[in-house]
């Protein structure tokens, strides 16, 4: 076996390892708890990006734990999609690690007037556990996302809910945990869906590998046991990914969550449960796909389309920055799911990358929000007016941020769109192309609407007065690395789409 076949086990691994040793470390030096964390993640980084160049040659890579072949033993199993999300996982985990180094420990200026969100609290007693936890959730997706064992899938899938929710609730005020408890009671019963779902899969196939219950559900007699595993599963991934309607937890976590987790919650978490849906349809249910569960996939893509109505219109209302990026991310997973539901290669193009380029976007929203709360503690957009003036580079980055949410181009936002647009018009979709327009217009109104209020408004009477200034650099530095990916990936989008449809086609051939 080569040596680079070790890699993907070694990147899942690595952070569980630093985060078991953290808590011990900081028993004597507080202080190493971020270095510690960001050199695993910078190992899962490099390590998920040599893999890269190696699935593309094979189509993908498989590698046995203890050296037991699949379906007997587990199976880490990379493809194309899984590889992409690997990278996408590993190097937003890094650059808001780095952001919540001076987020969670900030220091006072000498002159002016900053908020903190956990002050010295966080500072003296959490960080060491908020990095463990950190890095336990980050090894969990990337566990979930290279898995070829649906059981681990789901293991993988619920460590991270676990760790999401202590990190939800960790500034242990009382919306905080509000929110997590909310959170916690409708992913809960998700997961038991979700359980249920495999073990009505195992009955029927005597299985948990992927790839062995696809051959095996190919010649089952048990039509109906395996079409209702698939809504079952459907259901529950579909709690996790805060599908409209099923929602409901998103707009409290996300905005009551600190911003650093909030960034992870938005532009990470909820893909997982969107990833869970296109492997299991694609990689377990492929057989059935074009007979008994395309109507199925069809109605999602109809679910999609009034979730971005919805979303939209729910971010224009608020007047809060946190919970109108909240929504924002519901009507960006309507996009995602619409690739999903149209089931055809040029669509999946553009909900594959519209998962990269919103990921990008929105963590850079919350990081954005989190620099302007720490260093002013406005929370309301009215406040906002006049922010440029006190923090020109964080407000810039929220308007770079904001083209790629609306689609404008060269942003990552316009690729992702066009495609999604093309994908609908080929199939015969006009409604729903019409409908991915409409949410741009609508995206517009929500994002430029602060923009607006960030450059071309004065500041009320008193406000911003007493704020310091700019966020630190290593607030700064991570908030536009991730406003700058958003650009790049829209200029160099000739670079990642052939990447993306070798993707999309290894999918739609497993059916």
């Amino acid at each position: 076996m080569e040596a680079y076949q070790h890699f993907a086990i070694y990147a899942i691994v690595t952070p569980l390892f630093v985060a078991v040793l953290i808590p011990i470390i900081a028993l004597w030096k507080k202080n190493w708890a971020m270095p510690l964390a960001g050199l695993a993640l910078s190992l899962s980084f490099v390590l998920s990006v040599l893999l890269v160049p190696k699935v593309r040659a094979a189509g993908y890579l498989s590698y046995h734990l203890g050296s037991w072949e699949p379906p007997f033993g587990i199976e880490i199993r990379i493809d194309f999609l899984g590889v992409l999300m690997m990278v996408l996982i590993s190097s937003i985990c890094l650059i808001v690690a780095i952001y919540s180094l001076r987020y969670l420990a900030p220091v006072r200026p000498k002159e002016g007037k900053t908020f903190f969100f956990f002050g010295e609290e966080m500072e003296a007693g959490k960080r060491p556990i908020y990095y463990s936890l950190y890095l336990v959730l980050a090894a969990s997706m990337l566990g979930f996302v290279a898995t070829g064992d649906i059981f681990n899938m789901f293991v993988f899938f619920e460590l991270m809910a676990i760790c999401s929710y202590a990190l939800v609730a960790i500034p242990g005020t009382g919306l905080p945990i509000r929110a997590a408890i909310k959170y916690m009671l409708m992913a809960v019963p998700a997961a038991i869906v979700v359980l249920l779902g495999i073990g009505l899969l195992y009955s029927v196939t005597g299985s948990l590998n992927m790839l062995d219950i696809a051959g095996r559900i190919a010649d089952s007699a048990y039509g109906q046991v395996i079409v209702v595993s698939y809504v079952i599963l459907i259901v529950g991934f579909a709690v996790k990914a805060a599908v409209f309607p099923l929602h409901v937890w998103l707009p409290d976590a996300h905005s009551k969550a600190p911003s650093p987790i909030s960034a992870l919650l938005s532009g990470l978490i909820v893909k997982m449960g969107i990833f869970g849906m296109i492997r299991v349809t694609y990689s377990v249910y492929g057989a059935y796909f074009a007979s008994d569960l395309a109507w199925i996939v069809n109605a999602l893509s109809w679910v999609a389309a009034a979730a971005i109505i919805y979303g939209a219109i729910m971010a224009i209302r608020q007047s809060d920055l946190k919970i109108m990026i909240a929504y924002s991310t519901v009507m960006n997973i309507g996009y995602i799911m619409l690739g999903f539901g149209l089931a055809d290669v040029t669509a999946l193009v553009g909900g594959a990358y519209h998962i990269v380029g919103h990921a990008l976007a929105k963590a850079c929203f919350f990081l954005c929000a989190g620099s302007i709360i720490s260093r002013s503690g406005y929370l309301k957009i009215d406040d906002l007016k006049g922010a440029a003036r006190k923090m020109p580079l964080t407000c810039a980055a929220f308007a770079l941020a904001s083209l790629s949410i609306v689609g404008i181009p060269p942003t990552a936002g316009f690729v992702g769109k066009w495609y999604l647009v093309w994908g609908s018009f080929s199939t015969g979709n006009f409604l729903l192309g019409a409908v991915v327009i409409a949410g741009s217009i609508m995206a517009a109104v929500y994002c430029f609407r602060v923009v607006y209020y960030m450059f071309f408004l004065p500041p009320a009477d008193g406000a911003w007065q007493q704020v310091a200034g700019e966020a630190p650099a290593s607030m700064l530095a991570p908030t536009w690395l991730l406003a700058a990916g958003a650009l790049a990936l829209g200029i160099f989008s000739s670079w990642i789409v052939p990447f993306l449809r070798e993707a999309a086609e290894s999918l739609m051939l497993l059916n």
